[in-house]
């Protein structure tokens, strides 16, 4: 989990033209499903509650039932760093 975002991020990959891409996972709010453009696709996703891990997995199926898919952790962090004075006191 490379990747940091505070609410979510936008995903991008390569996928076969004309297919849809199915973009789903625990890590996500939802299900998208986006279109397969000059062999390409790209949609802004949205994290699920609670910082930590969060899996997202892309999926594409052809005409004769064969799937393809791959899948990327990214890291959810929305807590600031914790700072403090402690002197003078």
């Amino acid at each position: 989990a490379n990747t940091v975002g505070l609410e979510g991020l936008t995903v991008e990959g390569t996928c076969e033209q004309g297919l849809d891409v199915t973009l789903s996972g625990p890590g996500m709010k939802g299900t998208e499903v986006v279109k397969c453009g000059n062999g390409t696709f790209q949609r802004k996703i949205s994290f699920s509650d609670n910082d930590g891990v969060k899996t997202i997995n892309a999926e594409q199926t052809d005409k004769a039932g064969n799937k393809g898919s791959d899948q990327r952790a990214f890291l959810r962090d929305s807590s600031g760093p914790q700072i403090r004075i402690t002197a003078p006191a």
